[in-house]
């Protein structure tokens, strides 16, 4: 059964309706999606999980249900009817209502320490090359060294090339059951980078 209810659904039409360029997507992440990608995160491992464009929380469910305490994931999200969702949902998680592409800005200012994993829901291809290089180097920076970055796509290339300090770590996933397809990409952080 889908846990979204329909209130969830129409926030999410009207906020892509408003946003079409933070939201970059036509229908919320399927279940499906949301499974595959949880299920690349390892439960036991120690450290905060952060997640950019949690949305209606999707993925945040299949993360909960993969074993992950709430009290490790910092979700970040720039639309305000989504976040007061999330945080009535995930009262222990901690929400920050700020755009995700500001990552370096939002560690600053909450002393957010560098995490173990970074889910990134964000629209990359609706972005210059130049922006998701950048978007790059912040998400190298949040991440522990040996730290990785699991980011999903609509496209069937990369979404931000893989670099000497992040590398683009399995070869990428498809998910066909999802409006559109998507595919996952995972990437992990250097050991030797600090």
């Amino acid at each position: 059964m889908n846990s979204r209810t329909d209130p969830d659904l129409i926030s999410f039409f009207r906020a892509a309706l408003l946003n079409p360029l933070e939201i970059g997507a036509i229908a919320p992440s399927s279940r499906l999606l949301a499974k595959s990608i949880a299920s690349l995160i390892d439960p036991d491992d120690s450290g905060s999980i952060i997640e950019l464009g949690s949305g209606t929380g999707v993925i945040t469910d299949a993360l909960i249900e993969r074993g992950i305490s709430s009290k490790r994931l910092i979700l970040i999200e720039i639309d305000k009817s989504f976040l007061a969702k999330l945080t009535n949902r995930f009262p222990d998680a901690f929400c920050i209502s700020e755009s995700a592409y500001r990552l370096d800005v939002i560690r600053e200012r909450y002393h957010i320490e560098p995490a173990a994993v970074i889910v990134s829901c964000l629209p990359l291809l609706l972005r210059s090359l130049l922006e998701r290089q950048q978007f790059m180097g912040a998400v190298t920076r949040a991440l522990k060294p040996g730290g990785t970055l699991v980011q999903f796509s609509y496209g069937i290339r990369a979404p931000i090339p893989g670099s000497r300090s992040l590398v683009i770590y399995s070869n990428p996933k498809r998910i066909w059951l999802n409006i559109p397809p998507a595919t996952i990409w995972v990437y992990r952080k250097s050991l030797n980078e600090p």
